[in-house]
């Protein structure tokens, strides 16, 4: 399985459920998962090189990771705009046996 750590910080889809890099619009944009693949989260972004089953240089308290579906960055505490936001945040492949999420919120 890859795996794949993420610093912390905001992370906006770019692709549509079928992998296409050109969504028709926001609520077509996923993070779309085409291989085996575990994400990490929590990061700081500069950790020495670790072995790939050491995530002990992690802290997601604060290093917050965030997989959104907020595409205008318009979403506040006491203003929710969902109207630019995706519909679906993570799309997996049909028959793919394993993704394994850690350290992560997913936040539409």
């Amino acid at each position: 399985m890859d795996e794949t750590r993420l610093a912390k910080g905001n992370y906006l889809s770019t692709k549509d459920a079928l992998g296409s890099e050109a969504p028709i619009d926001n609520k077509a944009s996923t993070f779309h998962i085409s291989n085996e693949v575990a994400i990490i989260g929590g990061f700081q972004g500069y950790e020495a090189i670790i072995r790939k089953d050491d995530i002990s240089q992690r802290n997601m308290i604060l290093n917050t990771t965030v997989l959104s579906g907020d595409m205008s960055a318009d979403n506040e505490e006491i203003f929710l705009n969902y109207s630019y936001n995706s519909n679906l945040i993570l799309h997996q492949n049909i028959g793919l046996p394993s993704l394994r999420l850690g350290g992560l919120t997913v936040s539409r």
